[in-house]
């Protein structure tokens, strides 16, 4: 039996929403006010995850600190134009990209975010307050080969999910030695948190023709910007599925609600 042919206005809304996401994602990214609002109205939980990745998966270059404020639901006269599962997508995600959820963030704070029912204007609102470009330079003083935290281990298991020689074998690993949520969500701390930013500043080094250190040649070798940013989104559609599917410990669900 012949398989039906492709719906083709299925394709064309996907690529209005690869569309969509990646134009807000840009905006995100440049913001250079202190301070903006974006609306995330007719966003499903899977495209509101891809935006956060695609935002804030590495420093804004932003010089001050920012805060991106999400609007994600509200009351009775809203409610239909937004995902139920808007929130929990955000979470989780920036979650995934080594995100803290703290109720105390303001405007200074980098690398967390919190949620928020304005009952004054009856919105639900997720305030993000990414890292910059400016907040990651002054916390990891020499730069990739200096004290960024990362450390060139062939033993270590953030060495061995990197040095995978392809996504295929990074998605075996994870499934071996991360079979739980909270495992997976270590891991994807770590590596976004400690270990993208190096990429990225050895990356924006051999756009820009710069010479590497002897310490980034070694990591230049084990893998690379866009090959981690891969990885990771394959991490966190993985701890998607498992909180679908329900497949949590005590501990996990205990992350989850976090």
């Amino acid at each position: 039996t012949r398989a039906p042919p492709p719906n083709p206005s299925t394709a064309v809304e996907g690529a209005m929403s690869d569309t969509k996401v990646a134009g807000l994602a840009k905006q995100m990214r440049e913001q250079t006010e202190k301070h903006e609002e974006y609306d995330l109205d007719n966003y499903s939980e899977e495209a509101a995850m891809e935006l956060m990745r695609a935002a804030f998966g590495a420093p804004l270059e932003a010089t001050e600190p920012v805060r991106c404020t999400l609007v994600c639901g509200g009351g009775k006269s809203v409610r239909g134009r937004y995902d139920p599962n808007l929130m929990r997508g955000i979470s989780q995600s920036l979650k995934a990209l080594g995100f803290e959820e703290d109720s105390g963030a303001s405007l200074g704070t980098q690398g967390a975010f919190k949620m928020q029912h304005d009952t004054g204007r009856n919105l639900k609102l997720a305030h993000v307050f990414p890292r910059t470009s400016a907040g990651e330079g002054a916390a990891s003083g020499d730069g990739a080969g200096g004290a960024s935290g990362a450390t060139l281990d062939p033993e270590a298991p953030a060495y061995q999910l990197m040095a995978a020689e392809s996504l295929e074998a990074f998605q075996q690993l994870t499934a071996a030695h991360l079979p739980t949520y909270v495992q997976k969500a270590r891991a994807a701390k770590e590596l976004s948190g400690t270990y993208l930013p190096l990429f990225k500043a050895i990356d924006a080094k051999l756009v820009g023709a710069q010479p590497l250190d002897a310490g980034e040649e070694a990591w230049s070798a084990v893998c690379s910007a866009d090959a981690l940013s891969e990885r990771l989104a394959s991490l966190q559609q993985a701890m998607m599925a498992q909180v679908e599917k329900g497949d949590l410990t005590a501990a996990d669900k205990a992350e989850v609600r976090r």
